[in-house]
């Protein structure tokens, strides 16, 4: 996962929160308002949802 993914990330998942009513819509700033504004909910889950390379996986210990 890149370093500029990670926050891309983040603001889908606060618009996603927003949208499903979960998070108050004036709590959205920047790139999350404008996610909110522009994307369809499967958009944003596309985008919300860890890679499935193994990075998101625990090790074990």
């Amino acid at each position: 996962m890149s370093a500029q993914q990670i926050p891309e990330q983040q603001a889908a998942g606060l618009a996603l929160a927003a949208r499903r009513g979960r998070a108050p819509k004036w709590h959205l700033k920047g790139q999350a308002k404008k996610m909110y504004d522009e994307l369809s909910m499967e958009e944003l889950e596309a985008i919300a949802e860890p890679d499935e390379d193994g990075d998101q996986e625990k090790k074990p210990s």
